[in-house]
């Protein structure tokens, strides 16, 4: 398989996680055609180029570009398999609806779930039935997200997009905001969900994810440190190991690495993993979150 790539910035992530899986990158599109030529050159990718035509040639096409352009990119190659940075299409889920959901070779890349962690909780809380209620706390100080709306909606979806599954879906009762502060509560079929981002500029990501269910408390704890990179603490029984990122283990970039592989395992005909999102997932997920204001943007 050939894959060509739209971004120049995550998107680059994405030559490393291809190639694991066995697939060719054949092409990298940017803005700028000298920088994007001189990106791919030091990735050993053979075409770096601003001109997204030359992604005619590829099986599957990678859009890690800005939320804003990922509708005029799935409108542009919707006959190729895609692969789509989160989110999808953000404010836009509503009005574009109809368009991507019958995209049926559309994938979204929300990688959180296919961290061993988020893995491991899903497994423990569904196995005593479905959580009645959820408690989702996320922290974040990062240079660039200077605001909880901005942290919103580049950080806390990666584990509300988590618990979308884990409750089989919810969607919004209502929605605060302050300038330290979102807040919001949704109803799911089987309980409630609380949800809470704070933009307090402590370095780093600190995510809590509490689900009660058949009487018991399960505990998610981790994030991100600039000095560690990404950690999380053990959510089974006693002697479960840690997820802890080291010099040679990127704890985020294995999360994506899973993800590729069983997109592409499901494109090719396999099983679909139950942590993936099709587009139209993707879109009743964002479309839950609706309400807040301002356009999303994608990390």
């Amino acid at each position: 398989m050939r894959a060509g790539i739209i971004g120049t910035n995550w998107g680059r992530t994405h030559i490393g996680t291809l190639r694991r899986a066995g697939v060719e990158v054949c092409a990298l599109v940017g803005l700028d055609a000298e920088a994007t030529a001189r990106a791919a050159a030091s990735e050993g990718v053979a075409v770096g180029t601003d001109n997204v035509e030359r992604l005619e040639d590829v099986d599957l096409v990678v859009i890690a570009s800005p939320t804003p352009t990922h509708v005029r990119y799935v409108e542009r190659f919707r006959h190729k398999l895609l692969w789509c940075e989160k989110p999808l299409l953000g404010q836009a889920a509503t009005s574009r609806f109809s368009l991507v959901a019958s995209s049926a070779r559309l994938w979204v890349n929300y990688a959180f779930p296919f961290t061993e962690t988020a893995a491991a909780f899903r497994r423990a809380v569904l196995a005593l039935g479905s959580p009645q209620r959820v408690d989702v706390r996320v922290r974040t100080g990062l240079p660039g997200i200077t605001s909880p709306l901005a942290a919103w909606r580049e950080v806390a979806v990666h584990p509300l997009a988590f618990v979308w599954q884990l409750t089989a879906g919810f969607r919004s009762a209502s929605v605060s905001t302050s300038a330290s502060r979102v807040q919001a509560d949704f109803d799911h079929a089987a309980g409630c969900l609380s949800a809470s981002v704070d933009c307090d500029g402590e370095p780093g990501i600190a995510i809590e994810v509490d689900a009660v269910t058949g009487g018991a408390r399960f505990e998610l704890r981790g994030g991100y440190r600039p000095d560690t990179g990404w950690s999380f603490a053990p959510v089974g029984p006693e002697g479960d190991s840690a997820e802890v990122s080291t010099a040679t283990h990127d704890v985020w970039y294995e999360a994506n690495c899973r993800a590729t592989a069983a997109m592409l395992a499901a494109a090719q005909g396999g099983d679909s993993d139950e942590r993936l999102f099709a587009g139209q997932d993707a879109l009743e997920f964002e479309s839950a979150l609706r309400g807040l204001p301002g356009d999303a943007k994608d990390g």
